[in-house]
């Protein structure tokens, strides 16, 4: 979605960057969920910084005109959220492979 832009151009692009920090809120939120599941996945995979993904979404949320654009831009450019995803998806599996019924799956995978 943003690989193909620069910087400037997501500045200027109102649209773009309000989704883009919609799109990170709603992965914030669904990780706080994941690990309410199962809080072990911090040590399986102690390199995902799990504390700022977890709080983006309070940043966001509270200080919305304050978020430099460069911050959404630079986490989605990286490919850091590709990663994300794909471990959070492999963890979901698992939890559900556990099959903790208790877990309302349609809140968290919604947003993944």
């Amino acid at each position: 979605m943003l690989a193909e832009i620069t910087l400037a151009d997501f500045r200027r692009d109102a649209i773009r960057e309000k989704a883009a920090r919609y799109d990170i809120q709603c992965m914030s939120e669904a990780t706080a969920r994941l690990l309410e599941c199962d809080p072990q996945i911090v040590k399986r995979h102690p390199n995902v910084p799990w504390q700022q993904i977890r709080a983006i979404s309070n940043v966001i949320r509270h200080r919305y005109g304050k978020v430099d654009a460069f911050i959404i831009w630079d986490a989605v450019t990286r490919n850091d959220l590709t990663d994300l995803v794909a471990i959070a998806a492999q963890e979901l599996a698992a939890v559900r492979m556990r099959n903790a019924s208790h877990v309302d799956w349609n809140r968290i995978s919604s947003a993944l």
